[in-house]
């Protein structure tokens, strides 16, 4: 009997374990089910608060794929491009272009500073001039002051000469006269032992010409005249002014003031020629001239000028 019960309890021992082995997977699943329908509520409440979290994560996740692509593809061509201009020999030909043109920058600087310069200089040399003009507008005025008063100083010499030549026994009356200014252009006329010539110039449709009585050098724009031996006319006859004289004043053209310029050998004989002038309320100028130039007369030729006569 204890024979045939061994292989019962053996049999009976492993149904037992079979079946507790089905229990146990019976109970886990069972466990499984009932574990995944309770948190499958909170999986989805999660899916759904992150779900738009996700889906921004995603699209700048695309966003990110895409610029990256474009940046792979940017950065391709640029290799490309790099090798490209690697190999191209305009490359160096644009290399000495900016080059050149980083010296040509520098140069136009350099000009500029230059040009600045060169205008500071202007204005210094224009003040230099401005202040030369003045010192000469001075010292003229001041060479005219003196030449009048050596005119002045001439003509009382010779008033005196002419008072104290008391051979011919006459009486002199002078007769002063204020000098007035004009813009009439003078003729001048030359006074030389006692004969007067016509220098001029006269008014002709090629400009100004000197007259035929004196013969005519220039020298840049001076014009130096001499007077030519056996012309001219007396100056007086007597006390009075000579009719060759009066003739010759009446020829002058009648927009122009005779100026006289005399040697002073001959002042005392003017000194009464020129009383008589004032006397007729003839205007004129009067001046004399060096003795060594005795003869000549050197003057420049103007347009338009104003004078005292």
């Amino acid at each position: 009997m204890g024979r045939n019960r061994e292989p019962e309890s053996s049999l009976e021992l492993l149904l037992d374990t079979m079946c507790n082995t089905f229990g146990g997977v019976m109970f886990i699943a069972i466990a499984l089910v009932v574990v995944v329908s309770m948190t499958r509520p909170v999986v989805d409440a999660l899916n759904r608060d992150l779900s738009p979290e996700v889906a921004e994560l995603s699209r700048e996740a695309e966003a990110l794929e895409r610029e990256l692509a474009v940046a792979e593809e940017a950065s391709t061509e640029k290799q490309a491009l790099e090798r490209l201009l690697a190999a191209d020999p305009r490359r160096h030909r644009l290399e000495e272009l900016a080059l050149l043109q980083s010296g040509a920058e520098r140069r136009r600087a350099e000009v500029e500073l230059l040009r600045s310069r060169l205008a500071a200089e202007k204005l210094r040399l224009r003040e230099k001039e401005r202040i030369v003009r003045e010192n000469t507008a001075g010292l003229r005025q001041v060479e005219e002051r003196l030449e009048q008063q050596q005119e002045a100083l001439e003509m009382a010499e010779a008033r005196r000469r002419l008072l104290e030549a008391g051979s011919t026994g006459a009486a002199v009356s002078l007769n002063f006269r204020r000098l007035e200014e004009s813009s009439q252009l003078p003729f001048y006329l030359l006074v030389c032992d006692g004969r007067v010539w016509k220098v001029g110039p006269w008014r002709r449709e090629t400009g100004f010409e000197p007259d035929e009585d004196v013969s005519v050098r220039r020298e840049k724009n001076l014009v130096i005249c001499t007077i030519r031996p056996g012309a001219g006319v007396p100056l007086l006859e007597g006390e009075e002014l000579s009719p060759a004289f009066r003739a010759l004043l009446a020829t002058l053209p009648a927009d122009r003031v005779p100026d006289f310029r005399l040697e002073p050998k001959s002042a005392a004989a003017f000194c009464r020629a020129r009383e008589v002038l004032k006397r007729e309320n003839v205007p004129h100028g009067c001046n004399t001239v060096p003795a060594e130039e005795a003869g000549q007369l050197v003057y420049q030729p103007v347009d338009e000028a104003v004078y005292e006569y």
